[in-house]
């Protein structure tokens, strides 16, 4: 009867924290302390509340039994009705230990109290280790999150600088194109300044050559009607033998000396025909010191034999493309008064117009062809800028012809054709003269005869082929193959162009 009551008693017992940590109730109950909220009665806010303060699981239940379910049943939280209420969630053996230990209290209270009591402790000192173990790893991770922090935040702050950085290289860049579209604005309009001038220098230059081809009709009608006087003198003649004894006749007319009657008109324009002669000589010394200067000198700088990029080809092509368009011009110009002049003078004029210019000329064409297997490499800039030099050079061929034409045409006497001193070979001593240059310019490589063969080249690659080859022959002509053209034939894609005289006494007109 007495232990029924003990019994009684120890199941009345009042729940404590000792009770709970020495029987290590948290672990027991685990994950099931929510099931164990709901049947101490409870709410789901008050479940919520707890795990969202504590986290986790073990905290949790110590949160539900020590602090929310102890103090607020007071007396009425008893071992007996935890013990129901984990039986009820099915932790039936949890609630065997808690009856198991509980159910010696009363036999052993005077001599177990106190192992409970060290029990207690020990699990306490456990406990406490096992938090300051906790504590520790939690300070580590917040080291280890501060130093984490400081980190993003040197990255966050090196993230800003090159932020910084990337607006004020834009700005940067914002200033250059407005520059860069200011410049392009500038070079089109100087462009449009200089391509007005051109326009307006070819419209000059079609007008003087529309007046040269008037000079020349004019000079061809005054040759005609000159001619007609002399037919007409030459009936006159005999009536004139039959009237006058041959005494006066031979003091007024003499036969073997007909050009005697216009002796005085020759003396009275002498010193007109000087001054046009001194001229010319020295617009012809002018014009030959400009085609050295803006293309010879170009075209021999060893940078330019060199394989240079297209953008820099296309741009040197085009400035002496200009430079030989001003000549020809120039040139073209003075053919009608040329034709008047003495042989020194003309043979000026013929080395500069069919060696010098002629050469730089064919030289300009050679590379231009060259330039036409780099098209695929061209811009579409490239490209227009090309298609332009090829009309050009299209349109400078003209001009060569026509200049050929012009000097067929006003030198009509095998005398009037000037003997070259560019390449032509001395009879008497089989050498080769050539054409003085300004001062200062170099030999030119475009009448150097060759060692080997005797033969004169106007292109120096050819000429280190030809020279190269001791044995080569030069080509059988037959006697009736001979052309009396005073333009030789080419053989080679060099000298397609090239203007080569034969000797003056073999020309015919």
């Amino acid at each position: 009867m007495a232990g029924c009551y003990s019994n009684e008693c120890s199941w009345k017992l009042r729940m404590t924290e000792d009770i709970m940590h020495t029987l290590r109730l948290p672990d027991r109950i685990g994950k099931r302390w929510k099931d164990l909220a709901r049947n101490l009665k409870f709410t789901e806010t008050d479940v919520g509340t707890i795990e969202s303060d504590k986290g986790s699981t073990k905290e949790c239940c110590i949160e539900l039994l020590a602090v929310r379910w102890m103090k607020q049943e007071g007396e009425d939280a008893t071992v007996e009705r935890l013990a129901e209420g984990l039986t009820t969630i099915g932790l039936k053996s949890v609630a065997e230990i808690l009856q198991g230990v509980l159910s010696g209290v009363d036999d052993e209270a005077g001599t177990n109290k106190s192992n409970q009591m060290e029990n207690s402790i020990s699990e306490i000192e456990k406990n406490c280790k096992k938090l300051r173990k906790e504590r520790h790893q939690l300070q580590v991770r917040n080291q280890d999150l501060e130093k984490d922090k400081q980190s993003m935040t040197k990255q966050l702050q090196d993230s800003l600088e090159e932020r910084h950085q990337l607006q004020v290289r834009k700005q940067e860049l914002e200033k250059e194109k407005q520059s860069m579209t200011k410049q392009l604005q500038d070079s089109l309009e100087e462009f449009n300044k200089q391509s007005q001038k051109l326009r307006t220098r070819i419209q000059e230059l079609e007008e003087e050559l529309c007046r040269v081809k008037q000079q020349l009709h004019n000079t061809s009608q005054e040759c005609h009607k000159s001619k007609s006087n002399s037919l007409k003198l030459g009936e006159e003649l005999p009536g004139i033998i039959k009237d006058k004894s041959g005494q006066d006749l031979a003091e007024n007319f003499d036969i073997a000396h007909p050009e005697d009657d216009s002796e005085d008109t020759r003396n009275n324009l002498e010193p007109e025909r000087a001054d046009t002669e001194g001229e010319i000589d020295a617009k012809l010394k002018d014009l030959n010191e400009q085609l050295y200067r803006n293309i010879t000198s170009l075209l021999q700088v060893p940078e330019t034999k060199d394989k240079l990029k297209v953008s820099v080809t296309v741009d040197l092509l085009t400035r002496l493309r200009v430079s030989l368009q001003e000549l020809y011009s120039s040139v073209l110009s003075m053919v009608a008064e040329t034709c008047k002049c003495n042989e020194e003078v003309k043979r000026e004029f013929y080395d500069l117009a069919y060696h010098g210019l002629r050469a730089e000329h064919n030289d300009v064409v050679h590379r231009v062809e060259d330039l036409a297997a780099a098209q695929e490499q061209m811009s579409d800039e490239e490209k227009v800028e090309f298609g332009k030099l090829q009309q050009y050079q299209t349109n400078r061929q003209r001009q060569v012809e026509r200049l050929e034409n012009l000097w067929r045409g006003l030198f009509s006497t095998p005398e009037s054709a000037p003997r070259s001193i560019h390449s032509e070979p001395c009879v008497a001593t089989g050498k080769t003269y050539h054409r003085e240059k300004p001062e200062g310019a170099p030999r030119s490589i475009h009448s150097e005869p060759c060692v080997a063969t005797g033969k004169t080249y106007h292109r120096e690659k050819d000429l280190k082929r030809q020279c190269t080859d001791p044995g080569a022959k030069p080509k059988q002509v037959k006697p009736g193959e001979q052309t009396s053209s005073p333009v030789t034939a080419t053989t080679s894609e060099d000298e397609k162009y090239e203007v080569c005289f034969t000797k003056v006494g073999s020309i015919k007109y």
